[in-house]
């Protein structure tokens, strides 16, 4: 996919473009970006998507050279953020195949290179999602039918959600809190409730299905949202509490029967 993808030539895009780029960009390292590093790169990746010659791909290479020329003007020395980003460009990540209305367009299953260093994994998660905000949300909203139900355009499942949710990438929330009126769906998947309640963007509040198996975690986020009668320590393999954020109640369901209880049920 295009990752660095501009819609159209206007300035004012390229600009906001920029800057959501070079946010995903610097959310790789967990050590905090200087002002100096950040306008710098901003203006590094405003001039490569500003220069592109009838409205070509760019790549993370270009940025790369574009940066170390703003360095120069700069009269600074390679830092870890050139550092980093010249690490990132050994690899081919990304090939501009696809522009993001024809990659959303289809079905992928993207599987992160465990082989690969976190700043990797993070790069190609936070580029990708910010390509998805930044297509979904400038599409119309999406229809509905008689009754209501918005028409689905576009659904992204992520496993292990905290490593996303550690960057506090502004796309993620922008998906999260906007895309529904789109028809854009999200999930997040943990294994741990508590990687959702001390986000400070507040994903728990605008889930509007939360579903939890049985886990041994501090019942804090669950009893805020299941209630008190339902500890998620009673649940049995294969059930679940659900809550629907339209519904008053919280419900218990089975989403799957393991053989043991299933052969049981026969033998009675």
């Amino acid at each position: 996919m295009d990752v660095l993808h501009v819609f159209s030539d206007d300035e004012t895009l390229i600009k906001t473009t920029s800057a959501r780029i070079r946010d995903s960009i610097i959310a790789v390292k967990s050590s905090k970006s200087s002002g100096v590093q950040s306008e710098a790169l901003r203006e590094a990746i405003t001039s490569v998507l500003r220069n592109r010659i009838d409205g070509a791909s760019v790549t993370l290479s270009d940025i790369t050279k574009a940066l170390e020329m703003e360095y120069e003007e700069r009269g600074r020395k390679p830092d870890e953020l050139t550092s980093t980003l010249n690490e990132l460009t050994q690899f081919s990540l990304f090939n501009p195949e696809y522009s993001p209305a024809e990659f959303f367009s289809k079905s992928w299953l993207i599987q992160l290179p465990q082989d690969g260093s976190a700043e990797m994994r993070r790069l190609i998660m936070n580029l990708t999602l910010d390509a998805l905000d930044r297509w979904i949300n400038s599409q119309p909203d999406s229809p509905t039918d008689e009754r209501g139900v918005r028409y689905l355009r576009h659904l992204t499942m992520l496993d292990e959600a905290h490593v996303i949710l550690s960057t506090r990438l502004p796309a993620l929330a922008n998906l999260v809190r906007m895309s529904r009126s789109k028809g854009g769906s999200i999930m997040l998947v943990s294994q741990s409730p508590d990687d959702f309640e001390f986000n400070q963007d507040g994903y728990l509040d605008n889930m509007g299905l939360t579903l939890a198996f049985s886990t041994q975690a501090k019942p804090g986020p669950t009893k805020r949202i299941f209630g008190n009668n339902s500890p998620l320590t009673s649940l049995q393999i294969g059930e679940a509490f659900c809550r629907i954020r339209t519904e008053a109640k919280t419900k218990k369901i089975i989403c799957w029967e393991n053989r043991d209880f299933i052969e049981a049920k026969l033998n009675k």
